[in-house]
């Protein structure tokens, strides 16, 4: 089998295969044998017709069954050979099918290749502010809890009796309660914060280019999750086909940024030898980034 590889553009790749004679005549006779056992030949019994009289009454058949096994088959070896990693669905085209010789070509998209510097993410400087919670922030979720208890019962209630309604034996217990949730939740978002700004900082750094298709697919992706979110949310659905080109152009940047990214963690994750699946590598390389930051006061 003999391969020529073209670039393109940017990642796009172009394919040539041709399979030589001997190659092509082994394959086809092995998957021809293999159909012969469910195709009828006058004066053959099943699987017993020479591949010459087969091929005279099931021609096309054979001819189009063999293109849609092999040619799958022979682009993957060609893609092994070159050690190549697509990324895409190939364009097969150009198909020249005959009894010593198959030619056909493949586009596609190749993994991008790009440079990963130790100084791209780690050592980063990362700003340490301490998680306090305020006096007022307690009071203030009393308040409302004060109002939601109204709405239901219509009645004021002492902060004693609002204590236990919400399960408390007493007002400090409940401070207590209300302090914890409002501690953890700021630092929910002070790790947000930080996680944003390493991925920042990280597309800053990195230079590299991915692939249109998966930038497309993880476009349409998004595009999906948006609308679904407002049809939950209730919006109807003109107002949704109505503002639908404006969610898709808001949509497209972030697309990109998104497979940008998952390249960008990959890399640092095999870099590092971090044990990773898609499941759990976003927290992992960026729990490792974080674990090098410079952390200042």
């Amino acid at each position: 089998m003999r391969t020529e590889i073209k670039k393109i553009n940017g990642l796009k790749r172009l394919l040539r295969v041709e399979v030589n004679e001997p190659t092509l005549i082994k394959d086809k006779e092995s998957l021809y044998r293999e159909l012969s056992k469910d195709l009828k030949v006058p004066g053959f019994r099943p699987g017993n017709a020479p591949i010459e009289v087969l091929e005279k009454y099931h021609k096309k058949v054979l001819q189009e069954e063999f293109l849609k096994r092999s040619i799958p088959s022979y682009y993957s070896k060609a893609l092994e050979d070159n050690e190549l990693e697509a990324v895409s669905i190939p364009r097969i085209y150009n198909v020249e099918f005959s009894s010593k010789r198959l030619v056909f070509d493949a586009e596609f998209e190749v993994k991008p290749d790009f440079e990963l510097k130790d100084e791209d993410y780690k050592d980063l400087r990362v700003k340490l502010k301490n998680v306090v919670v305020e006096a007022i922030e307690i009071e203030k979720f009393i308040t409302q809890l004060k109002e939601d208890i109204k709405k239901i019962t219509a009645k004021d209630y002492p902060d004693e009796e609002i204590a236990r309604w919400a399960g408390w034996p007493d007002v400090e217990a409940l401070k207590e309660a209300i302090r914890a949730e409002i501690f953890i939740d700021k630092l929910r978002a002070k790790r947000a914060t930080l996680e944003n700004y390493v991925l920042e900082e990280l597309l800053k750094r990195v230079k590299i280019e991915v692939p249109n298709s998966l930038k497309e697919e993880q476009h349409k992706k998004l595009i999906q999750q948006e609308i679904y979110n407002l049809r939950a949310r209730g919006v109807g659905e003109e107002d949704i086909k109505k503002h639908q080109d404006d969610i898709k152009d808001k949509l497209k940047p972030l697309a990109e940024k998104q497979v940008k990214l998952y390249y960008i963690l990959e890399a640092i994750a095999k870099k590092e030898s971090l044990k990773t699946d898609p499941g759990n590598m976003f927290g992992a390389v960026i729990g490792y980034i974080l674990s090098c930051a410079q952390y200042i006061t």
